[in-house]
């Protein structure tokens, strides 16, 4: 099974697939549309202050009517602004809340096989940093055809004004699209890098803070330290060589705006001299040259640079949301049931093609009856577990439970009747009430969870804590002893009372003491069950 490959977007068709992802995740268009129109409304008002600008200055004496134009246009444009920047934020926390919810759920249904390809640490990064960048394509085509819209508006009063020096401000335009072009290159790749050492270092961050007990057992906190530098190292140097590109922007940026100051000044005061111009003329043709400068900007170069940013964390989103979720048919009409157990019938599995697992085997469990498998490390034992449960499914051949395929059953029907413990016991953070009845349908009441505990050889240790049943585990169960971790889990598997149960070396990481307590609770958990 091969996961599908997600090319980044490029060009305008590219950039137009990616509606498919925000169709998913239930883009508050509505909400959009309405910030778009605060925006143009914004625009529209504003190129009246340059205007009003001028009939106050050119007056012989007090312009009551420009005065109130441009105090009111300036209101109306601050309340303008601020409302289309809390729509914005709105709109930006609300498609990383819906990205983020569902990116968690497909990851809930992705298939083992496909979600085993990569680690933990590049599914947080897919929720948190990149579901962050999923708003930036949507806001950049807001933001361009705002920018348009202001473009334009602002060009035509920039002519009213003075059509010769206009005509020399947009020549300034082109150096401004080369040096967009050329400027987008080397901040696309810095950004790049960025988010490249970045993931490296969640990475290494992720893995080795959860294994802090091996690097201090095994003394390797120098090399650990020295090895988290070379990482945050190579983070620092993204980051500043992102940073130096972005400060050298700036004053080129500043350049070609001052250039519209220059023709502005330089012209006006010119045709001021002459006659042929006033002064208030000069100051609003320099606010429009501004603004159209700095509209031209923001068309050529930050919205380019914006969609292209995006590009990659979107394609990596894409490629989350492509992969092959866990099939979960509908459970067939249930069959009379044979007495069989569970049989695999010549059964071939391999994680990838250079590794084939099992070949052909065929195997029985009884009803109701022990079963224990025997080989090497890596002979297949606990492959046979996983497809089990399910996790997998067999290249070849057919497991059947009481005579049923166990591919034709409802997936959550089956796991509900598995009972898997292993030699590593999962608990999640939280009290061990919490992990005693984690995924049952129905809250058992306490005496029902209290019996349990005493079939698992639990209830002894429990009740010696200070808030027995509601007292904290730790992470992973760190306030708990291996032993004492396992029989919590086989209390849960009580709670759960299932068909079949699937023991995967559940005592070989434990003491002689431990152990002892752990089979004395298996030994009553097995009884009347199906195990393996």
């Amino acid at each position: 099974m091969k996961r599908t490959k997600v090319k980044p977007f490029s060009g305008i068709r590219k950039f137009f697939e990616m509606l498919s992802i925000y169709g998913k995740i239930k883009v508050p268009w509505l909400l959009l549309l309405l910030t778009l129109a605060l925006g143009l409304a914004h625009t529209a008002i504003n190129a009246r202050i340059p205007q009003a600008t001028a009939d106050i200055l050119n007056a012989d004496g007090l312009n009551t009517r420009a005065l109130v134009t441009f105090s009111v246009s300036s209101i109306l444009t601050m309340l303008l602004l601020a409302g289309k920047q809390y729509l914005e934020y709105y709109a930006y926390e609300t498609i990383n809340r819906r990205t983020r919810t569902l990116m968690w759920s497909k990851i809930m249904h992705i298939s083992m096989r496909d979600y085993d390809k990569e680690s933990a640490s590049y599914y947080i990064s897919r929720i948190t940093a990149d579901a962050d960048s999923t708003y930036s394509p949507i806001y950049t085509v807001l933001t361009m055809v705002d920018s348009c819209y202001a473009l334009v508006v602002y060009c035509i009063n920039m002519y009213r004004f003075n059509r010769v020096m206009a005509r020399y401000v947009l020549l300034v335009l082109p150096f401004a699209i080369l040096l967009s072009a050329l400027m987008g290159r080397f901040r696309f790749k810095a950004s790049r890098q960025v988010r490249a050492a970045d993931a490296d270092s969640l990475r290494y961050l992720t893995e080795h803070t959860k294994n802090i007990r091996l690097i201090k057992t095994s003394g390797t906190e120098n090399t650990e330290q020295q090895n988290g530098r070379r990482f945050f190292t190579k983070q620092w140097k993204a980051v500043l060589y992102s940073e130096i590109i972005a400060i050298i922007c700036i004053p080129l940026g500043l350049l070609i705006t001052n250039s519209s100051s220059v023709i502005s000044f330089g012209l006006g005061g010119y045709y001021v001299s002459q006659g042929w111009m006033k002064a208030g003329d000069v100051i609003a043709f320099y606010q429009y040259a501004g603004l159209v400068v700095t509209q031209a900007w923001i068309v050529l170069y930050m919205c380019p640079l914006s969609i292209r940013g995006a590009q990659g964390t979107l394609a990596k989103i894409a490629e989350v949301l492509h992969m092959q979720e866990e099939q979960t048919v509908a459970a067939e009409p249930k069959k009379e049931e044979s007495t069989d157990g569970i049989v695999l019938d010549r059964v071939s599995f391999a994680y990838d093609e250079q590794r084939p697992v099992l070949n052909s085997v065929s195997c029985r469990f009884p009803q109701g009856s022990t079963t224990a498998i025997l080989g090497p490390n890596g002979g297949g034992k606990s492959t046979i577990m996983r497809l089990l449960e399910r996790f997998y499914l067999p290249d070849s051949g057919t497991i059947t439970a009481e005579g049923r395929d166990i591919q034709s059953i409802d997936v959550h029907e089956w796991r509900r009747q598995i009972g898997y413990v292993s030699q590593t016991c999962d608990l999640l953070d939280g009290t061990i009430r919490d992990n005693l009845v984690y995924g049952l349908d129905e809250i058992p009441d306490e005496e029902a969870i209290i019996r349990a505990t005493k079939l698992a050889n639990a209830y002894g240790f429990i009740s010696r804590r200070p808030n027995g049943l509601d007292s904290e585990v730790g992470e992973g169960g760190s306030s708990l002893s291996g032993g004492e971790g396992q029989r919590i889990c086989i209390a849960r598997m009580f709670l759960k009372d299932p068909k079949y149960l699937l023991l995967d070396e559940a005592t070989s990481a434990l003491d002689a003491e431990s152990e002892k307590a752990v089979l004395d609770a298996l030994k009553n958990l097995m009884l009347g069950r199906t195990t393996v």
